[in-house]
């Protein structure tokens, strides 16, 4: 069984000025790695979603995560693991968005 890394999990946040990456406190970018075999089938689910946060300025928040798979059908198989995937990277989605939101009030106070 040859073992292989792969990305478990990962989150990143770009903010945005004019379309343009910036340094900012909020930016990110954090997974964890798993090793998996060859002989083993992936469920991958990512999900993404840009925010104006005014004055010319974006965020870009990018959510993933990849399940190794052994069965194909029954309990950890690929539907259920489609469904974890699914609800971990909307979950993680949700936090950030929180994240931004927050993000957002305080740009509005500066204006």
């Amino acid at each position: 069984m040859i073992q292989m890394k792969s990305k478990k999990w990962w989150v990143t946040v770009q903010i945005l000025q004019d379309g343009r990456p910036i340094k900012h406190r909020l930016n990110k970018e954090e997974g964890e790695d798993i090793k998996m075999s060859e002989e083993m089938a992936k469920v991958k689910y990512a999900i993404g979603l840009t925010v104006s946060l005014g004055n010319y300025q974006s965020a870009r928040v990018d959510v993933g995560i990849e399940l190794p798979t052994k069965d194909l059908s029954g309990a950890g198989g690929i539907d259920d693991n489609y469904e974890r995937a699914r609800d971990f990277c909307n979950d993680k989605l949700v936090e950030e968005m929180q994240t931004l939101d927050d993000l957002k009030k305080v740009f509005k106070k500066k204006e």
